[in-house]
């Protein structure tokens, strides 16, 4: 059943792929927590089935938990700080994550599961393409005369960038392992300079291979 769910979303349309997956993105921004919760579950075991590794959705979900710990810890020392004030005892509700938590959280989510899911089943050319049908049936209702296609010759050099990106940092990564060098402060700051620099380097190498297409 993966397999034969993943090579039906391998062969849908990309274009389609594209708006229903950014549609269902946007719509979970204004809904509840409930509702965005069973989005995600739904999205979590539709990836599963379509053979996605869950060890890299916990990877890739990593920021969401981050950043649901960050917002945690700020909503328990608020309401603390606003107890200490009031001169009230303090109960077991003061640790319980509010709404408004629970709910960005479960949105940023679902948000990082729709394009774990599209770039799982799709490739980056078959997303370029996508983008263009979809820039190119935009321009043609809307635009007289010829349709230029720009945002999506942008957007795929944008596509193509941030993978390179990952990929040098992945390199350094390596090296840096590779001579001892252990995770911190320090690794960071001998390491950024040279990943902007290689970066730099690589979008220039990029940019004339485009125009001398």
């Amino acid at each position: 059943m993966g397999v034969k769910l993943k090579a039906f979303l391998r062969a849908l349309n990309p274009s389609v792929k594209l708006v229903l997956l950014f549609a269902l993105s946007l719509l979970s921004f204004s809904l509840g927590a409930r509702a965005v919760g069973v989005f995600v579950v739904v999205l979590l075991f539709v990836s599963l089935a379509a053979q996605m590794p869950f060890g890299k959705i916990l990877k890739a979900q990593r920021l969401t938990v981050m950043y649901f710990v960050f917002l945690y810890a700020l909503g328990v020392l608020e309401r603390l700080k606003n107890l200490a004030s009031s001169s009230v005892v303090p109960t077991i509700d003061v640790f319980y994550p509010d709404d408004a938590t629970i709910r960005i959280c479960l949105q940023i989510a679902n948000a990082i599961q729709c394009a774990l899911l599209l770039y799982h089943t799709t490739t980056q050319l078959e997303i370029r393409r996508g983008i263009s049908a979809i820039e190119y049936a935009i321009k043609k209702r809307f635009c007289k005369g010829k349709v230029n296609l720009n945002f999506s010759h942008s957007l795929s050099l944008m596509l193509t960038f941030i993978p390179q990106i990952l990929s040098t940092w992945a390199e350094l990564n390596k090296a840096w392992k590779a001579r001892g060098g252990k995770n911190g402060v320090n690794k960071v700051l001998k390491l950024l300079p040279i990943l902007i620099s290689l970066s730099m380097h690589k979008a220039y190498q990029t940019a004339l291979a485009v125009m001398n297409r």
